[in-house]
């Protein structure tokens, strides 16, 4: 059944969109195509009578640490008139900044399985089909191939992309990031260093504990989706980290775009937005 929900940004990048849990509780979820699989807090499980499989699911984050995440079935998970019943998610509690308070869980392209979905940030709507991506407006855009890795009850997905001077990425489709990131690798054959004017140099810990060194710096040239030269962004600013990964493609890519995602025919679609 095709439908639609209305977007809400926050913290710039991010999106979150209204769900139900065991069919009456309404709660809010951040979409991002780079979760593997959807997620719900302890406390959510809890109130929504859901229980704990025993098993767990053990996944890496781009820096590489493993995550062992508890699975769970909950009664039903509805996204519009979208629902699963006896739904698998993962259980996993993030410590979220005070504007995020609202935030129960993350939805994972998982949910639509093998229902093509249309993300369109500048019109704010989360939209999905019937059949095929022809069910949906924004599907007549160019096409790319999407490389949809499953493992178990997860999923990353992967486009590959033409970098300037000739290098190629293959690169996580994730939501979740604003900037392109790309494996420091990159950096010295992208003409960026440490220590030239205009590179930012940070380093930190993340919300798991890991220490990083990240580089932002803009790369000069073309970033474009291979095969389709007119998917493209101009002199991006790219982040730059050691990461398991070429890179992830954020939203600040994205945006301009409806993006159509067909997992279940391999394709990823990009639409001008439509405002």
């Amino acid at each position: 059944m095709g439908g639609d929900v209305k977007l809400e940004a926050i913290g710039g990048h991010l999106v979150h969109v209204p769900v139900r849990v065991d069919g009456s509780e309404e709660t809010r979820f951040i979409f991002d195509t780079g979760v593997g699989l959807d997620l719900v807090s302890n406390a959510l499980l809890a109130r929504a009578g859901g229980r704990l499989t025993g098993e767990t699911y053990s996944g890496r984050r781009m820096s590489g640490q493993l995550l062992e995440v508890p699975l769970a079935r909950v009664p039903s998970l509805s996204l519009g008139a979208l629902r699963h019943d006896d739904a698998l998610v993962g259980v996993f509690d993030l410590a979220l900044p005070p504007e995020l308070q609202r935030i129960e869980g993350f939805l994972a392209p998982t949910f639509f399985g093998k229902t093509p979905f249309t993300l369109g940030r500048t019109a704010g709507t989360l939209v999905w089909g019937d059949e095929g991506p022809s069910d949906l407006p924004a599907a007549l855009g160019p096409g790319a191939p999407l490389d949809a890795r499953w493992d178990g009850p997860a999923v990353t997905l992967f486009v590959d992309l033409e970098l300037p001077d000739g290098w190629n990425a293959t690169v996580e489709v994730d939501t979740g990031s604003s900037n392109l990131i790309l494996d420091a690798r990159f950096m010295t054959a992208l003409g960026v260093r440490d220590g030239d004017p205009g590179v930012r140099r940070n380093e930190g810990t993340d919300e798991t504990g890991n220490a990083y060194t990240r580089y932002l710096a803009t790369v000069r040239g073309r970033v474009a989706v291979r095969g389709v030269p007119g998917v493209a962004q101009r002199d991006p600013v790219v982040m730059f980290q050691k990461i398991i990964y070429d890179g992830l493609l954020g939203d600040e890519f994205l945006r301009p775009y409806d993006v159509t995602f067909d997992l279940g025919r391999s394709r990823i679609y990009f639409a001008p937005a439509r405002s």
